[in-house]
């Protein structure tokens, strides 16, 4: 009898029907396609009244199951954080001296089983590679977050730092335009100190649009900070920050109604300080920001001295921000007007390299004049 003619219900109340009558058991289990134990288990389902359906293979009795009590505190901090995950509800209970909690697998199955988990959301925990600088204060990384509409009916534009090595927020500053950023770094290099680097976007106010330098570029250089780049429409880069304007989306704007920028001040700072001291962060084995972070050695100069080139020939911008060579005047940035360059010559190549401080801004053909590199690193 073929067995998809009936049901498989069906199949297991003849096969019994027949086992009560027959002379050749295991005979009958190979006509019906079975092992002689799964006719022996329908057999004794039947003198048990337990009927032919599938019966469900979770025990009656589980020891080792999470407490409901343990289950509602891990859903109570979940519902005051919605954006956080298992493995930082955890830690933070730990934290609070919470004793007996299950793993980060089974809170991740307890927020699950009570839809507190989305698919974006399973999509984000995800792993993926990361790479981050070996020490504080080797790079932070700079940028305004995407502009919103508070209730007042005007943009709030939040200009944010972040160290890489720590991810520790060392600032975010919630404004209405893109300006005051010199004034901004000043502040913080004068909390932190100064990082080695600084990485941002290619946008102003961090880098001249007319193809020279920008303020932002000329104040880290006096402060003996290299300004880094990211390439062109590859925001990537500035993962981090990215990263972490994300964090600040999901876990503060999406939950609070932000006023006007007095209520963004005191909303934004407040979240600043959980993001580093409260909240714990996967990216560096769930240790809060605040745990790695300490400040730069390196001070900040309140007064800069004037750079004096002392080894390698000079020339001077002028007040356009034109410089000559081979004979031709060229634009290099009016940012440097009038100030002191040095260069060297490199015979081999015939390209004319300009020094500013510690740091080398461009490559020039010595017979064109034509450009061959504009950037900025270190000598």
């Amino acid at each position: 009898m073929p067995w998809e003619e009936r049901t498989v219900q069906d199949q297991r109340y003849y096969f019994v029907l027949e086992a009560q009558h027959t002379d050749n058991f295991s005979a009958l289990c190979r006509i019906y396609g079975i092992s002689r134990k799964t006719g022996y288990k329908w057999l004794q389902r039947s003198q048990e009244d337990a009927g032919y359906h599938n019966q469900s293979k979770r025990p009656h009795h589980s020891p080792n199951a999470t407490p409901i009590e343990m289950e509602l505190l891990i859903l109570a901090k979940r519902v005051a954080h919605p954006a956080w995950g298992s493995a930082k509800i955890r830690q933070v209970l730990l934290d609070e001296g919470v004793q007996g909690l299950p793993s980060a697998r089974t809170c991740a199955a307890i927020l699950q089983r009570n839809g507190l988990v989305s698919k974006e959301q399973s999509q984000r925990a995800k792993a993926f590679q990361r790479f981050e600088r070996a020490h504080c204060n080797e790079l932070w990384q700079v940028d305004f977050k995407g502009w919103f509409l508070m209730e007042n009916g005007r943009r709030c534009y939040p200009f944010t730092l972040v160290d890489d090595h720590s991810r520790y927020c060392l600032g975010i500053v919630p404004q209405g335009d893109l300006q005051g950023v010199l004034g901004h770094m000043q502040t913080f290099f004068q909390r932190y100190g100064v990082p080695d680097a600084i990485l941002s976007d290619n946008g102003m106010p961090f880098r001249s649009t007319q193809g020279g330098y920008s303020h932002f570029e000329r104040t880290l250089m006096d402060q003996n900070v290299l300004p880094i780049h990211g390439r062109a429409y590859h925001p990537q880069t500035q993962g981090k920050i990215e990263r972490f304007h994300g964090t600040l989306k999901r876990e503060l704007l999406a939950y609070t109604r932000i006023k006007d920028l007095t209520h963004a001040r005191e909303a934004m700072e407040a979240w600043r300080q959980e993001y580093n001291e409260v909240r714990p962060h996967e990216a560096i084995g769930l240790k809060r920001p605040a745990d790695l972070y300490r400040p730069s050695a390196q001070p900040y100069a309140d007064e800069v001295a004037p750079w004096v080139p002392e080894d390698l020939p000079t020339f001077r911008v002028n007040s356009t921000g034109q410089i000559r060579i081979g004979g031709t005047s060229y634009y290099f940035s009016e940012v440097f007007a009038k100030t002191v360059l040095s260069y060297f010559h490199n015979p081999v190549t015939d390209l004319i390299h300009v020094f500013y401080r510690g740091f080398e801004l461009g490559r020039y053909n010595r017979i064109t004049g034509q450009r061959q590199l504009r950037g900025i690193c270190r000598r």
